[in-house]
């Protein structure tokens, strides 16, 4: 008897392991990667239930498990690029987006695509960020980078918060660093290393007042 449950055992988790995507780190590099932002973001541990309701007795709709090699879905086997903010196994960085929250539980969208929703039970380390908490403290440690299809425009640093307020410095081609210093509101105070090794102070609008982003932290910084 002991055989027979171990080997269905075995079974069950190759069946659920054959689905295994071997996906690189993944972080959003266009504007229209992250095609839902929701309010913020949620840190997600190595296996996770999703629920189609804020209920742990309702349906699970998908269950994720993921870990240095790569992320296994039981019912849809998505690419990690549609589903993650960012997929950095290596550190622990690993992101959906939220769409909503309750004290307990979040909405997670987990595909991009397709819009696909559900609900998360908070971990004990609730390791749900908004936006502004996601940029101002991983922003800091990491540093910041464009999209490569921000346009130039967007690239102003200015000596306040304000677009009307002095221009610093025009386009920024060819910083090879953006360190975040500050958030305030939709705008953040970067210092700018060039290639040239000038440096650059000023303040930049780091996302829109609909909520897209210009900026992302560079997660897979050293």
């Amino acid at each position: 008897m002991k055989k027979i449950v171990l080997i269905f055992s075995i079974l069950i988790f190759n069946i659920f392991f054959a689905r295994i995507i071997l996906a690189k780190d993944v972080l959003p590099y266009y504007k229209n990667h992250i095609q839902n932002y929701g309010i913020g973001v949620y840190a997600i541990p190595n296996e996770v239930e999703i629920y189609d309701s804020a209920d742990k007795n309702s349906p699970i709709t998908e269950k994720i498990r993921w870990n240095i090699n790569g992320v296994a879905y039981e019912k849809n086997p998505f690419a990690a690029k549609k589903s993650f903010i960012s997929f950095i196994p290596s550190k622990n960085l690993v992101f959906l987006a939220v769409s909503d929250e309750t004290s307990d539980w979040v909405e997670v969208i987990y595909n991009q695509e397709g819009n696909s929703k559900g609900w998360i039970e908070k971990s004990k380390d609730n390791n749900f960020y908004t936006w502004k908490d996601f940029m101002n403290k991983y922003g800091r440690k990491y540093g910041l980078y464009f999209f490569a299809d921000i346009e130039d425009t967007k690239k102003t640093l200015y000596t306040s918060p304000d677009t009307n307020a002095q221009i610093v410095r025009g386009i920024i081609y060819k910083s090879i660093k953006i360190d975040l210093k500050i958030i305030r509101g939709n705008w953040a105070l970067v210092q700018i290393l060039d290639y040239d090794k000038s440096t650059h102070v000023g303040w930049i609008k780091w996302r829109e007042d609909n909520g897209y982003l210009y900026l992302f932290p560079k997660l897979n910084n050293n």
